[in-house]
């Protein structure tokens, strides 16, 4: 059985509302999908479509498409179904299938979301005092602890390697948890802690040398191992994890887990959505298995890449994971000494 990524948040007035449709828009991993939108009259669910289209860059004010039913803009389609009967709107999406980018479906009650594939369904329950906002992505799939599990098995993953996994893992859940706190984010909870645990399982096939070194004593059989499987995937670890994801159908944890780098080097993309973001955030958190300051692990990059002379390229990527920072957290250097366990 799949598993899929939910983000539930409460959101407190309507501004909140639109910040969390906000969010939604950055954390997408496709240019063509539906976002099913349930609820009651007067939930709030135009205005959560109007954050939703402000993440997206769109200029236009959004307003509900009631009466003309659809409105289209640069990057999506916001359809309204609520004056149609089930039969009516099952008609009316079928018309709509030439539609190509994003589709926002309000009333989305009115059709029957298995019959229409991968998607993500946002459902807003008004409580008078607050709003309840609970998005299932069921667009992509995540793998479970047990393939994960299997997977650092498989690989023979290095023991040093996997306690800093399982440490940025810990940061990577604890900065949800933060965040989930304080702001009326969605995000995909289960995927980022999938990108965690998976962001350096083949961390070896960029390893000068298998040779042995302190505590670090391959077997011949590790090594073929790893000399396959970066025969196979190729270089860097972030682009040859995120093809070892995708062959085993998880394309979306390979995107997260391809930008933890920081920097765009050997060719490897910058961070985008709020789950690239936070992992690489994480991934700089943690230096081999110990929990440290942004400085601190910016002082050993700039020892271990530039042998202790700082350079431009050193100063940019130390810019780049500080606005992540500042992004989410405003307020300073989040503590992340302490973790939740992600379900």
């Amino acid at each position: 059985m799949s598993i899929y990524s939910d983000s539930t948040l409460e959101a407190l007035t309507s501004e909140e509302t639109r910040v969390s449709g906000r969010s939604l828009a950055e954390s997408l991993y496709d240019e063509n999908l539906i976002v099913l939108l349930t609820g009651e009259l007067g939930a709030g669910k135009t205005t959560f479509a109007q954050g939703f289209a402000e993440g997206l860059g769109v200029k236009d004010r959004v307003q509900s498409p009631t009466y003309a039913l659809e409105n289209r803009y640069e990057r999506f389609t916001h359809i309204d179904l609520y004056r149609l009967s089930t039969k009516q709107a099952k008609q009316f999406l079928d018309h709509s299938n030439d539609v190509h980018g994003i589709k926002l479906i309000e009333w989305a009650e009115r059709i029957d979301s298995s019959s229409i594939g991968p998607h993500i369904h946002v459902h807003i329950d008004d409580q008078r005092d607050k709003r309840i906002i609970r998005c299932d992505f069921l667009d992509h799939p995540v793998p479970s602890e047990g393939e994960i599990d299997a997977w650092i098995q498989d690989v023979r993953l290095p023991v040093h390697i996997q306690k800093h996994i399982s440490q940025v893992t810990a940061v990577a859940d604890k900065l949800m948890q933060l965040l989930a706190e304080s702001s009326p984010i969605l995000m995909r909870r289960q995927a980022l802690h999938a990108a965690a645990r998976t962001h350096d399982l083949l961390r070896f096939v960029d390893f000068k040398t298998y040779e042995p070194d302190g505590d670090f004593n391959p077997s011949e059989h590790e090594k073929e191992i790893w000399t396959d499987l970066r025969n196979r995937y190729g270089t860097p670890h972030e682009e040859a994890a995120k093809k070892f994801l995708a062959e085993r159908g998880y394309s979306v944890i390979g995107n997260i887990v391809s930008t933890h780098s920081g920097i765009q080097l050997a060719g490897t993309p910058l961070a985008e959505t709020i789950e690239q973001k936070l992992l690489t955030y994480a991934d700089k958190r943690v230096l081999f298995d110990r929990i440290v300051t942004l400085d601190e692990r910016y002082a050993d990059f700039i020892k271990r890449y530039g042998k202790g002379v700082e350079n431009e390229l050193h100063k940019k990527w130390f810019s780049i994971i500080k606005e992540i920072e500042r992004e989410y957290f405003p307020d300073g250097s989040p503590d992340v000494t302490a973790s939740e366990t992600v379900d």
